[in-house]
């Protein structure tokens, strides 16, 4: 694979740590390394991985620390709704130092997808049935970072696929931009949210998450400082922070942007940018505040 600009992925069975430590010391870290708790066959179950893991958490935590002991890239490949909690199972698995969780969701759609990324700042693979732009869509605009195909990973469906969200990105510039929270998005469209003066989504989800009104406004204020976000008199709040996505029609915020020089695919860049922020802040910066 070296030859190839393909990042090559190891889906591991393993019936200790030690043993998934050893193959990561003897390949390195050019791959990425999955851990499989997501096969249900009963040989595989006694074997203490599978499904196993996902009713024994505490041991799935040990295989991923086992792994990021040797500096190495870390993905857990789970099936939703075995656990007896997934979000607490997902917290846990971004405890002990994954990268990455590969979420095959059977029957759950894109409300599971959107549950652990509220959850998690994991990079998050949804799979399963994802045969077409708008499935595909519906995961990235709800918390996808990535999709997987599984049984129709056929070339044509690949390239078609590869080909929509090209167009797409090329178009809007932010690949898996998150619906804006009053119309069901995760936590990333924060990004989108005006001031909170009125009373809608964002009042129940900054409660959830312990972030008063004012640090709201505070934080939002000083993530945009300095960036062409942080110019907009002629908006509803005085700035484009406060700015939904390019595809809710505004006469405001496209008067404000061209103004500026700002196209919409920079436009869109920029707010991914303050998404961004808004994760690291919530997940990794402000211990008292997390994620509903």
């Amino acid at each position: 694979m070296a030859p190839s600009d393909v990042v090559c992925g190891l889906n591991l069975r393993a019936g200790s740590p030690d043993s998934l430590a050893v193959i990561a010391s003897q390949i390195g870290d050019s791959v990425i390394y999955e851990i499989d708790a997501h096969c249900r066959q009963e040989p595989l179950v006694r074997a203490r991985c599978g499904e196993y893991l996902l009713h024994h958490p505490d041991l799935l935590g040990e295989y991923i620390r086992a792994l990021k002991r040797e500096e190495v890239s870390v993905s857990v490949k789970m099936r939703a709704g075995v656990s007896a909690d997934d979000l607490l199972l997902v917290k846990k698995i971004w405890g002990a130092g994954a990268d990455i969780i590969h979420v095959d969701l059977m029957d759950f759609g894109y409300q599971k997808v959107r549950q652990i990324r509220n959850n998690s700042p994991l990079f998050v693979i949804a799979n399963n049935s994802v045969n077409t732009f708008e499935k595909m869509k519906d995961m990235l605009s709800h918390g996808a970072d990535m999709v997987s195909l599984a049984r129709q990973s056929d070339e044509r469906t690949l390239a078609g696929l590869d080909a929509a969200i090209s167009r797409f990105t090329d178009e809007h510039g932010w690949y898996n931009a998150p619906k804006q929270l009053c119309r069901g998005g995760d936590i990333r469209s924060l990004a989108f949210c005006c001031m909170p003066v009125k009373n809608c989504p964002l009042i129940p989800m900054l409660e959830k998450i312990g972030l008063s009104r004012e640090d709201y406004l505070s934080f939002k204020q000083n993530a945009v400082a300095g960036t062409p976000l942080d110019f907009g008199s002629q908006t509803c709040f005085g700035s484009l922070a406060w700015c939904c996505k390019d595809s809710s029609p505004c006469m405001f915020r496209e008067m404000t942007l061209r103004q500026a020089g700002l196209s919409n695919r920079e436009y869109m860049r920029q707010k991914k940018q303050l998404a961004d922020k808004i994760m690291q802040h919530l997940f990794y910066e402000d211990a008292a505040t997390h994620p509903c």
